[in-house]
């Protein structure tokens, strides 16, 4: 829990070397399969902005009612954490299809190629959201078996806030409110947070085993889209178990949050994607070994031979 590193947002850290790290993944994984460098760098332009665009307003129409009572500069403060996932989801995947039509590029040979982005997009963010406190999981009690998994937020996090609302039996309260409160509080809330499962590690886990495991199917021959159709269908399964145990999504139908049934509706679309690709998509054969250059220079010609 370390909202600031070396004197700069810890969040904003986990993006920037996130970014990075995901650009040369990609270079890599592109050379290999006779794609351009240049190609990579708009995808990972159009993927990343259009992602944070996304992942933030969805996360601020999720939570309007407490936008709504802030200055507008708020929804700007992401160094405070506040982005959706599934918003980042919503808008980069049709971006970058329409980027790949636009281009005239194999569209499901790109998205399988890029897909590992995904769940290593989910890892760094997840990070960034264990250091700024959002995203928690169930409260932990004493003595419990969860609580040798648990941990502890310190104080002016979003979760040390939930739960001090919560113990003033409040829907929601005022920085003056809290602040008048803090001397009546138990002393554990004085001092951080109740103990609650970390589901952000949970997520972070996740997204790397998830990307490990979509970078693999891409050293294997397979039907072009199924690569992609996999990673979305084990992210969002993750997801939907994971929420099980998160304290900050209510449910809103039937027992299960929203996030949730986004899950179940993006894995069903998930597997018919599979299903469709395998019978219609073009083989995508294994890539080429290391040292070999995709994109040869022609070789030399020798001058014509004078008799």
């Amino acid at each position: 829990m370390l909202p600031t590193l070396f004197g700069f947002p810890t969040y904003g850290l986990c993006f920037f070397f996130g970014s990075i790290i995901t650009i040369v993944t990609g270079i890599f994984l592109a050379r290999r399969h006779g794609v351009d460098k240049e190609i990579v760098i708009d995808s990972a332009v159009i993927g990343l902005g259009l992602g944070m665009f996304g992942s933030r307003l969805l996360y601020v129409i999720e939570n309007w009612s407490w936008f709504a009572e802030q200055p507008i500069s708020a929804v700007f403060r992401l160094d405070q954490g506040g982005v959706s996932f599934y918003g980042a989801v919503l808008f980069n995947v049709p971006g970058l299809l329409i980027y790949y039509r636009v281009k005239k590029l194999p569209t499901f040979k790109m998205m399988d190629l890029f897909a590992f982005s995904v769940p290593l997009s989910q890892f760094f963010g997840r990070l960034g959201c264990f250091s700024t406190g959002c995203c928690w999981g169930s409260r932990c009690e004493e003595g419990s078996t969860s609580a040798a998994f648990a941990v502890t937020f310190p104080t002016e996090t979003p979760v040390w806030v939930s739960h001090v609302v919560e113990h003033l039996g409040m829907e929601k309260a005022s920085v003056e409110e809290i602040q008048a409160a803090l001397p009546t509080l138990p002393a554990a809330l004085q001092e951080g947070s109740w103990p609650v499962l970390p589901t952000q590690l949970y997520l972070a886990g996740a997204g790397v085993l998830i990307t490990i495991l979509t970078i693999a199917m891409m050293r294997r021959p397979h039907r072009e889209g199924q690569v992609f159709a996999v990673t979305i269908a084990a992210l969002v399964a993750a997801r939907f178990l994971i929420e099980l145990v998160r304290a900050d999504s209510p449910a809103i139908l039937l027992g299960l949050s929203e996030a949730q049934w986004i899950s179940a509706l993006l894995f069903a679309a998930a597997v018919a994607l599979y299903i469709w690709r395998g019978r219609v998509g073009r083989p995508m054969p294994a890539p080429l070994p290391d040292a070999v250059d995709p994109n040869p220079a022609p070789a030399p010609t020798s001058p014509p031979s004078t008799s």
